[in-house]
């Protein structure tokens, strides 16, 4: 499934962002752009425990990640916070595609 995504993440414009669920819980995540004019597709990347399912999420309470400077702060907190070596290279490996994949335009859900 990883390799789906991350597939799927390089062959069509996203966005990298953040968004704080009803209990609170901040997922981290991608906004693939909308296609044939249906609405976005967003993929939760990383969620914690007890956090809300992807479908019932808010995506107008969605932060998208725009600025290269937002994008080098995750970065660098996911080299610093993240134990897990395979997750956190995951991440960083997003975070550098997300550099690459900046859309300029504005996000609207």
């Amino acid at each position: 499934m990883a390799s789906e995504i991350m597939n799927e993440l390089n062959s069509a414009p996203w966005q990298l962002g953040l968004l704080t669920d009803r209990r609170g819980h901040i997922h981290l995540g991608a906004v693939l752009a909308d296609n044939d004019h249906q609405r976005p597709v967003y993929v939760d990347l990383l969620a914690p425990v007890g956090a809300s399912n992807a479908a019932d999420l808010d995506l107008d309470r969605l932060v998208v990640l725009v600025r290269g400077d937002h994008v080098a702060d995750l970065r660098r907190l996911v080299e610093r916070c993240i134990d897990d070596v395979r997750l956190r290279d995951r991440l960083v490996e997003l975070a550098d595609l997300a550099t690459l994949h900046t859309v300029m335009t504005p996000w609207t859900a």
